[in-house]
């Protein structure tokens, strides 16, 4: 299961919920400030679609995580921290998007549900964000799903016999 999609699929796709749900916030912020409710069904579409992309970035990291260490070695610990913060994020922005329909259909208690969607939209896209430096850090600090070229790998071979 090599083959260029499935390499760079979960790259691909944790940029799109970053800036769907990134633009949620941003939204929900002119709706608040500017009481602009018609943008209301927006920033729930936004969110609606944002976490289904979270989802799709969730479990194409299982995929990801298989040839992370084909080329250079890729620590456990990091790539068991990654998947935790983004199991956080998973279940966050599931039960974050949950609170924004329940908000939009609740007859009592709209605000209270509001209010909590709002507060878990500011947490889940800060997980978002730290989620993605980690993988950030998988790929640029421990190479994790890079591919090494021919004069990386006689380079590394050339080290290892010259110690």
């Amino acid at each position: 299961m090599n083959s260029i999609l499935t390499d760079h699929l979960h790259s691909s796709l944790t940029v799109f919920p970053s800036a769907t749900l990134t633009l949620a916030l941003l939204f929900e912020c002119w709706v608040v400030f500017y009481r602009q409710s018609t943008m209301r069904l927006v920033v729930l579409v936004l969110v609606t679609v944002g976490t289904l992309g979270v989802i799709a970035a969730f479990v194409s990291g299982y995929v990801a995580a298989e040839g992370a260490d084909r080329f250079f070695l890729v620590p456990d610990e990091a790539i068991s921290t990654h998947h935790e913060t983004g199991r956080f994020l998973l279940f966050g922005s599931i039960a974050m998007c949950g609170l924004w329909w329940i908000a939009r259909f609740a007859k009592v208690k709209a605000e209270v549900f509001q209010c909590c969607a709002r507060v878990l939209l500011v947490v889940v896209v800060g997980l978002c964000a730290y989620t993605a430096f980690l993988g950030g850090e998988l790929v640029q600090h421990y190479g994790a799903g890079v591919h090494a070229t021919g004069a990386v790998i006689n380079s590394s071979t050339a080290q290892g016999a010259n110690q």
